[in-house]
């Protein structure tokens, strides 16, 4: 099946619209674009093998931390101590600072 213009409110168009919206893909005809959530979409597509993420902890409970916030830590501390202080490893920590970047993430999950 392909989508067009004169197509595009069909039901089962629509229902393929709302599939993908529940993945993290926006589509817009109108506008001609797809936006893609990329945390979202990766969460939803991919098989949830290996090792679960470990949370972040700051001053010993769970919060989220920016990007901003750990650079500046970072600079002055090191990323072994921030690491620490965050609960993480530092392999971890640059990991996470990467795929906060690639996908435009203010936090670091």
């Amino acid at each position: 099946m392909q989508i067009t213009a004169k197509n595009k409110k069909n039901p089962e168009i629509m229902k393929i619209l709302d599939q993908l919206d529940k993945i993290g893909v926006r589509v817009d005809f109108d506008e001609h674009t797809i936006d893609i959530d990329l945390p979202r979409f990766r969460k939803a597509t991919n098989r949830n093998a290996g090792r679960k993420a470990q949370s972040l902890k700051v001053d010993g409970e769970f919060k989220d931390i920016s990007v901003e916030e750990v650079r500046l830590m970072m600079k002055r501390d090191g990323a072994e101590q921030v690491a620490k202080y965050l609960g993480i490893s530092k392999r971890n920590l640059y990991y996470r600072l990467k795929e906060a970047v690639e996908t435009g993430a203010n936090i670091i999950y």
